[in-house]
């Protein structure tokens, strides 16, 4: 009966917080503010700078999230085994004799799946697949930094200055590597304003940026994550 209700599981986006307002501040004495002027410099010049440092901390603070993020994707509402989470565990790898051959074949085989339509890497259950242009492999960087480069390059047929925009490396020690389509992970921004007040008691001048933003997970796009263990 086409008017039944359907009871088949609905696909989700899973938000990890609400919109998350941040505010990143930095504080010029007016005094300093003079110096430059009499060096020759603007105000021009300076608010390029202070715009710059604080868009270096709202940089910065979206990695965290992002980073805690990735975790939750692996972690969130599931048991041990991954099987409620939304990526999908893959199969860990164990590194002897410092032989990263087996990591690299088991990226390329999941990215290569990613490419084949089916139901194997997102947890929505759906026949899609992933143009290899939206893959993102992300590792721990000592990870990354024990492979070659050439290695790297070629084995995923990648000029040396295209392979950053694929393999991104992160701090982390925990051995995990993340293979996503880059449509799985959302950060989406709806506030991001810069503003100055300025202080005649203190003779400080303020400057303020707004960011109010919201992570997301979408189960219906490709994501999948395995160990890597190094004896």
């Amino acid at each position: 009966n086409a008017l039944t209700r359907s009871t088949k599981k609905k696909m989700v986006v899973r938000y990890f917080n609400n919109w998350k307002r941040k505010k990143f501040e930095q504080t010029i004495n007016l005094s300093e503010l003079r110096k430059v002027m009499l060096r020759g410099g603007s105000a021009d010049e300076l608010a390029s700078k202070l715009v710059s440092t604080l868009s270096e901390s709202d940089t910065y603070d979206k990695y965290l999230d992002i980073k805690a993020t990735l975790v939750q994707g692996r972690t969130a509402g599931s048991a041990s085994d991954g099987t409620n989470s939304v990526f999908i565990p893959g199969t860990d790898v164990t590194v002897t004799n410092k032989d990263f051959s087996a990591v690299l074949t088991q990226i390329k085989n999941t990215v290569d799946g990613f490419t084949f339509v089916s139901t194997l890497y997102n947890r929505a259950g759906i026949l899609q697949n992933c143009r290899k242009e939206d893959v993102r492999i992300i590792m721990p960087y000592k990870i990354k930094n024990s492979i070659d480069v050439n290695t790297l390059t070629g084995f995923f047929n990648l000029e040396k200055g295209e392979i950053n925009e694929v393999i991104i490396p992160i701090d982390t020690d925990d051995g995990y590597i993340y293979i996503i389509d880059k449509m799985a992970l959302q950060a989406v921004t709806r506030l991001y304003m810069m503003m100055d007040q300025k202080n005649a008691d203190a003779g400080t001048w303020n400057y303020f940026l707004h960011v109010e933003r919201l992570y997301a997970l979408v189960e219906l796009f490709n994501a999948t994550y395995f160990k890597v263990t190094i004896e």
